[in-house]
């Protein structure tokens, strides 16, 4: 009876350091999707500043954003309410860069054309609200990781 009750208890403290273990790298893992999120925004804004269309060489929905999503909703809920927030700021962003490509390609050499087209994608291109909603889920993630491995690293990203 005491064999099989440490047997049942080895295999718990098994079963939770494991899950503690996945959650941790699903975090990494949603770090790293974050930076790729931000960098391909940034890439395609800095492109289109620079008069170059939008070159589609991945497909930012399914390869960027849906992860986020997926990642939260299976192995990280406790965030569920920053990553939406993320994932929502990243897809207006993304919609606003499409919006800006089109005007500019329906604008060809039309200078006053373009112009509009600037200012209207600068009155929809909302990167400090993209860049606050990652760092609060980035102060959430960090907190959560504590939480779950119990130990302290630090007051914060974003300070």
């Amino acid at each position: 009876m005491v064999e099989t009750i440490k047997s049942e208890v080895g295999q718990r403290d098994w079963a939770e350091r494991e899950w503690k273990n996945l959650r941790r790298r699903k975090l990494e893992t949603l770090f790293d999707k974050i930076q790729e999120c931000d960098a391909d925004l940034e890439r395609r804004h800095l492109a289109l500043r620079h008069g170059a269309p939008l070159k589609e060489e991945r497909d930012y929905i399914n390869e960027l954003i849906i992860p986020l999503e997926t990642i939260s909703t299976l192995y990280l809920p406790e965030l569920s309410i920053q990553t939406n927030e993320f994932y929502s700021q990243c897809l207006n962003a993304h919609s606003a860069l499409l919006a800006l490509d089109q005007a500019l390609r329906d604008a060809g050499g039309d200078s006053a054309a373009r112009e509009r087209a600037y200012d209207d994608f600068n009155n929809t291109w909302q990167a400090q609200g993209r860049l606050s909603a990652r760092w609060a889920l980035q102060d959430a993630a960090r907190t959560f990781l504590e939480r779950i491995m119990g130990v302290r690293t630090g007051s914060g990203l974003t300070s």
